[in-house]
């Protein structure tokens, strides 16, 4: 959905990160056309679409505002969330989150 959101908003460049290893991996993969899973194709179609996708993944430990974000929406609930202005407690997490090494 977030690709599909993106699309739609003439975004021309979007970097997606994801703390699970194995995901970046599975769509790195450059004979995807024929993957068993819809939701794979379905990203891949879109990934290959007029504009830059770039798959990065990040340990959950070096990216702890993104994490608190997931969390942040209810689970219950799914929607997609368009934040316009930054929530007041991811201010402390992004001044820790420049400071993790992870060497």
């Amino acid at each position: 959905m977030g690709l599909k959101v993106a699309w739609d908003n003439e975004f021309e460049y979007v970097q997606v990160q994801s703390d699970c290893l194995e995901a970046v991996r599975l769509l790195q993969d450059h004979n995807l056309e024929n993957n068993n899973l819809s939701l794979v194709r379905a990203i891949d179609s879109y990934r290959h679409k007029c504009w830059v996708t770039e798959l990065i993944w990040i340990p959950r430990v070096a990216n702890k505002p993104a994490d608190s974000l997931a969390k942040f929406v209810d689970s219950l609930h799914p929607t997609i969330s368009i934040l316009e202005e930054l929530p007041d407690f991811l201010l402390p997490l992004l001044a820790a989150d420049t400071s993790v090494s992870l060497s």
